[in-house]
């Protein structure tokens, strides 16, 4: 049997939580793009007057080249898939790459002239430092790789700048920095925890809808190849109630499935002004055909002669295989002379439809088909079925004396 419980908690593949905190650093370095080439750009525009050009390139093209790595190996992750991508060791690299990225924001604290806050391009660097920091802790966020190093990589450039300053108000700013790095290191690992509960559960939750569907599957197939089974069942039982009611060889009622249904045959007719009629046939020289053409034929001959009986019968009579060549019909609410009609009708029906193999040793024209006597007889009120049926019995010897071929009905 097919175990359709749950786990309580799902076990995550190997690598799976990596390659989920992977995908979102890629998206979100993707993102970014756009923002840092503007804050670049802000950043140069506003350090220009009075800063030599060389240095000012050089910090820029810096930047440009840790942001053109970053977008490369981002743009990567997200072509390879990034359980690929991680297996490549993409997430290094790019972490390494935010590494670099700290680094060149924060050498740009060396441009602005001392005193350091003095200035306007000293002012709208601190300005723009804390926009940084802003930004890129949502983007780093997703590993703690990736954000401690780019916190390292900006605050230590920046920490050497206050340091080497001889502005007096250095002290108050070294501390405002590492008070304000500090605050917003902690809270980037809070936030990057958060998010890695996050996938955690995403995935987790992937995982249980994926074994639901697998399980809901299997129930499916369960119940589809139950349902095949029940129907082959019910064709075997069909066909089992068949061949034990029915006389294989003709494929009509045996005689046990005919004496079943008897009582209520029998009964149907009770009330009714016509009682049922019994008639017993019997093919005639039916021995001679065996002996002549042999059981092949003489069993053709019986199927043929049940095909044309049942053909030729209401749907209300039942037509049973009795033994041998004689066969049983039972007529329900028909009276005598309705009884001799019908019977007669089957009589001519049969008479010369059935055809034998050519016999010249034989001069009877009648030799060359197969013909049937019928004895007939009418269920009285009270009578039995087995009284009924020794009076055909008797009806049908008399046909027989009589030449064959003919309907006789019992007195």
């Amino acid at each position: 049997m097919t175990d359709t419980s749950l786990p309580v908690k799902p076990v995550l593949p190997s690598g799976s939580i990596e390659a989920a905190q992977l995908q979102l650093l890629a998206r979100r370095d993707q993102a970014a793009i756009m923002p840092a080439l503007a804050g670049i750009a802000l950043v140069a525009l506003s350090q220009l007057p009075g800063q030599p050009a060389g240095l000012l390139a050089l910090l820029v093209l810096l930047r440009l080249g840790a942001l053109f790595h970053n977008h490369r190996v981002s743009a990567r992750v997200l072509s390879l898939g990034a359980s690929e991508a991680l297996g490549k060791g993409l997430l290094a690299r790019l972490e390494n790459g935010l590494l670099v990225s700290g680094i060149s924001w924060g050498l740009f604290a060396w441009l602005p002239p001392e005193p350091l806050i003095g200035t306007p391009s000293g002012q709208f660097m601190v300005v723009a430092q804390v926009a940084i920091v802003g930004v890129m802790i949502h983007v780093t966020a997703p590993t703690r790789g990736a954000l401690l190093k780019f916190m390292a990589g900006f605050w230590v450039p920046i920490v050497a700048r206050l340091i080497d300053s001889s502005d007096p108000q250095t002290p108050i700013l070294l501390g405002g920095a590492l008070t304000y790095g500090t605050i917003v290191t902690f809270y980037g690992l809070r936030l990057c925890q958060q998010i890695r509960d996050s996938l955690v559960s995403a995935l987790e939750n992937q995982a249980l809808l994926a074994e639901l569907s697998l399980l809901h599957r299997r129930e499916l197939d369960q119940r589809a190849a139950l349902a095949s089974t029940n129907r082959q069942l019910n064709s075997a039982l069909a066909q089992a109630t068949h061949l034990a009611s029915h006389d294989l060889l003709t494929d009509v009622m045996n005689r046990r499935a005919f004496l079943d249904q008897l009582p209520g045959e029998i009964s149907a007719s009770d009330g009714h002004p016509a009682t049922a009629a019994v008639v017993l046939i019997d093919l005639d020289q039916f021995k001679r055909v065996n002996d002549r053409y042999g059981h092949q034929v003489g069993d053709e001959v019986l199927r043929r002669t049940a095909a044309l009986l049942r053909a030729n019968i209401r749907t209300t009579d039942r037509l049973a295989r009795w033994g041998g060549e004689e066969f049983v019909l039972l007529m329900p609410a028909t009276d005598r002379a309705l009884a001799l009609a019908l019977t007669e009708r089957l009589r001519s029906t049969l008479n010369g439809s059935i055809m034998l193999p050519p016999d010249s040793a034989s001069a009877d024209p009648s030799a060359g088909h197969i013909s049937a006597s019928f004895g007939v007889a009418i269920v009285t009120g009270g009578e039995s079925f087995e009284s009924a049926l020794a009076r055909a019995d008797t009806a049908l010897y008399r046909a027989k004396e009589a030449g064959r071929n003919r309907v006789c009905c019992a007195d």
